[in-house]
């Protein structure tokens, strides 16, 4: 009689098949998707004006960062400080007044006819031939 060929502790080589079998013994694999990510949360919902624009579409919000499992944010790993953001413009201040990141400027000069954006070589528009002083 041929005794089986042992292979490792649980696995042991079928003498009709060949094939390896571990016993009743089943071997499972779990999987984690784990991290931190950032996560703007509305400290007060009461409209504020946009020093930078002038309209009343600047927010209070704050960035906390919270350990997720499986992307889904579940619980709050650090407090972020609260910041102003304009919706309109885009501009970032703290809450004493101060910019942090304003709005780009508009370097293109427009024509005062049509509206249409012109380059500094421009003599004149080349929409509407409105001379540019």
């Amino acid at each position: 009689m041929k005794t089986p060929t042992i292979w490792g502790p649980d696995d042991v080589v079928s003498r009709r098949s060949g094939a390896a079998y571990d016993g009743e013994r089943r071997k499972g694999m779990c999987i984690f998707i784990a991290g931190i990510q950032p996560k703007t949360v509305d400290v007060d919902s009461q409209s504020r004006m946009c020093s930078t624009c002038g309209l009343y579409q600047a927010r209070l919000k704050r960035i906390d960062h919270y350990l997720s499992l499986f992307f889904i944010p579940l619980l709050r790993v650090k407090r972020g400080d609260p910041f102003i953001r304009c919706e309109s413009c885009g501009s970032v201040f703290s809450e004493s007044g101060e910019t942090r990141f304003g709005a780009p400027r508009e370097t293109e000069s427009r024509c005062s006819r049509c509206g249409s954006t012109l380059e500094h070589s421009f003599r004149f528009c080349p929409r509407c031939g409105n001379p540019i002083p």
